[in-house]
This record gives structure tokens, C-alpha cells and sequence, in this order.
């Protein structure tokens, strides 16, 4: 059973998956975050670039809706989403395929140089994507920078993405991966 703090985590995830604001998310909200992700991390439309993160957001959409649209209405809501991904957590494979797969998809999306680390700018560019504000972005850079060194690496960012969705620690720095909860 998930814990009200691993609830409020979730909700907080789902809201910025939510960029249309509606209380549920469909695919036109993945559709807006990738217009949005395409602006800040510059992939020109008819580029490689472009088309293959078009394709990996998509695809992000259908797994969701695969793993959570109990209904097959073609959305998400709060209960589904919650149902879904405490059904996700107790299966490490399941969570691994599909959580860990997003992370790193995140991590690919956000490494606008490809240099294996994100800094702080390209963190912010990633997250403004999220209807997360750049204050918000670069505070919780600060708190998933584990070691300090001002980049956050594929390590790191596993570690966060582990914590955010299986800890009850209040003070766990990966409860900062998608902003302040």
C-alpha cells in the first residue's frame, strides 16, 4: 500500500505530466510537452533528433496508457495512475522495463550536449517542459546532485528515480526528481 507521502509524490508527477491542466492526461498533453521539450533542447523539426524523440514521447504515451487506462478511455486519471504504478513498484521487472526505461529516456531527452552528465541548464530546460518553473528546476537540481559536483549523472539520477517512487523519507533526495512535492 502506497503511503500518503508516496501519493502526494505521484500526484505531483501526474500534475506535471498534466500540462493542459484538465485532472487526467491524455496524449495531447505529451504532445504539448514535446512541442515544449523540442523548443528548449532545439530539435528543428525534420531532424533526426526531432523525429526520434517524437517517437520515444509517444511511445512514453502508449506505455502509460497500456499500463494505466484501466478504463480505455484514452486518459489517465489520478486513481489509475496511482493504481498502476503501486502495481509497477511491486514488480521489479515491470518497474525496471517501464520506469527505469523513462528515466533513462528523460536522462537522453535532458543531455542536450551529449556528454553523459546534465548540468544545471540543461536541467532547467528539460523540466520548464513540465510546467516545472526554472526556480523550481534549479532547486531540485540542487537536492538530486548527490554528490555536489554540480552534474547529474546517469547514476545519480537512477538512484533519485528509485527513491521518488519507493521511499517514505521525507529528506531522500530523489523525492526532487520532478520538483518540490
Amino acid at each position: 500500500m502506497l503511503s500518503e507521502f508516496r501519493k502526494r509524490k505521484l500526484n505531483r508527477l501526474l500534475v506535471v505530466n498534466d500540462s493542459r491542466g484538465k485532472g487526467f492526461i491524455e496524449k495531447a498533453d505529451y504532445e504539448l510537452i514535446f512541442e515544449r521539450l523540442a523548443k528548449n533542447m532545439e530539435w528543428a523539426p525534420g531532424t533526426e533528433a526531432h523525429d526520434m524523440m517524437h517517437a520515444a514521447v509517444l511511445q512514453g504515451w502508449e506505455g502509460l496508457v497500456l499500463m494505466a487506462d484501466a478504463n480505455k478511455d484514452g486518459r489517465v486519471t489520478y486513481e489509475e495512475f496511482l493504481q498502476a504504478t503501486e502495481a509497477i513498484i511491486g514488480q521489479k521487472e515491470l518497474f525496471d522495463q517501464f520506469v527505469m526505461g523513462q528515466v533513462e529516456m528523460g536522462l537522453i531527452q535532458a543531455d542536450k550536449n551529449r556528454d553523459g552528465q546534465i548540468t544545471i541548464t540543461e536541467f532547467i530546460a528539460y523540466l520548464t517542459s513540465y510546467n516545472i518553473t526554472a526556480d523550481e528546476a534549479t532547486l531540485a537540481f540542487y537536492h538530486l546532485d548527490r554528490n555536489g559536483d554540480g552534474f547529474l549523472t546517469r547514476d545519480e539520477m537512477m538512484q533519485n528515480a528509485v527513491d521518488f517512487f519507493t521511499s517514505d523519507d521525507p529528506a531522500a533526495p530523489g523525492n526532487w526528481l520532478v520538483g518540490p512535492v
